[in-house]
């Protein structure tokens, strides 16, 4: 059975590119994706995702606050940050632990699949 992802990015051509990077994957596929934190907060409920991939830099609300808001309506639903911004600037011990790590978007796909494996198997 593939692992279901949710992404949440507000570029469009990101959002497609990860959709093809994960469904390329015989363990993971795409079962939803969003281009602002709201609109992630009404489709994850019906998505059932295993995990959820979150961008920082979003329209409205921040998905540093996107995921503040997950950990209180669903802090099992682990998430991975992926993100253009330096990891010093995001990541710090104040993150829910249901964060499993923190991307670079540069860092290329086998990054951000290895990341995504490792997080969902811990």
């Amino acid at each position: 059975m593939a692992y279901r992802i949710f992404v949440v990015e507000d570029l469009p051509r990101l959002r497609s590119t990860f959709a093809a990077i994960l469904n390329a994957q015989p363990d993971m596929e795409l079962c939803g994706d969003a281009g602002s934190a709201e609109e992630a907060l009404e489709k994850i409920p019906q998505a059932s995702p295993d995990i959820v991939l979150v961008d920082v830099s979003l329209p409205g609300m921040s998905g540093i606050d996107l995921l503040r808001v997950l950990a209180r309506v669903q802090p099992e639903l682990p998430a991975l940050i992926v993100s253009g911004h330096d990891r010093n600037i995001y990541w710090h011990d104040g993150l829910s632990p249901q964060v499993k790590g923190y991307v670079m978007k540069h860092e290329g796909p086998d990054v951000m699949l290895s990341a995504i494996r490792q997080a969902l198997t811990s």
